[in-house]
């Protein structure tokens, strides 16, 4: 990787950081990988810079992240800091978005996660809607649990934050629920 995206990424980044670091990892798809590989054993600050470095990676151009997908889902079920969570369910959200059906079949272990992570009050409102937007693809895809999330996010309405009971009915909507 390199030297300088590796300096940036251990320490604090800034707005222009990220701004750069996203347009170099677009321009550089094969380091993606190398980043990606990065992650276990980094510091705190590696792992949360990485995460918001992929989210807006993944926000210019999420194809470039889909031969990482694997490894984005994986992350996304290993760790619990918010600081990278909630930018990892971000970008897994994204990877859904251009996947197949059987590609989301092949990550349903992601289901369970999400539900407990909207199901948590321990988790922020950005987490839990990341995982709500997984949450809306399932959905689609096997319209028998839509039942099952609309109970989940009836449980929850009543202490979300607006921002939550927005996106929640956002996904009710999408439901016909």
């Amino acid at each position: 990787m390199n030297q300088k995206l590796t300096e940036i990424l251990n320490n604090n980044l800034v707005i222009n950081d990220i701004t750069a670091v996203s347009e170099y990892l677009i321009m550089h798809e094969n380091e993606i990988g190398d980043l990606l590989k990065g992650l276990q054993g980094c510091s705190e600050n590696y792992l949360k810079n990485v995460g918001w470095a992929l989210m807006h990676v993944a926000k210019k151009d999420v194809s470039v992240i889909f031969p990482y997908r694997d490894t984005c889902y994986d992350a996304a079920m290993q760790y619990q800091d918010e600081r990278i969570l909630r930018n990892l369910l971000f970008v897994a959200n994204a990877l859904f978005e251009i996947s197949d059906n059987d590609e989301k079949r092949a990550h349903f272990e992601l289901y369970d996660r999400c539900i407990g992570i909207v199901t948590s009050e321990s988790y922020a409102p950005g987490t839990r809607s990341n995982a709500l937007s997984i949450l809306e693809h399932f959905c689609q895809l096997e319209p028998d649990l839509s039942q099952e999330v609309a109970i989940i996010i009836s449980t929850i309405m009543d202490y979300a934050s607006a921002g939550l009971r927005s996106k929640a009915k956002k996904v009710l909507k999408s439901l016909n629920q």
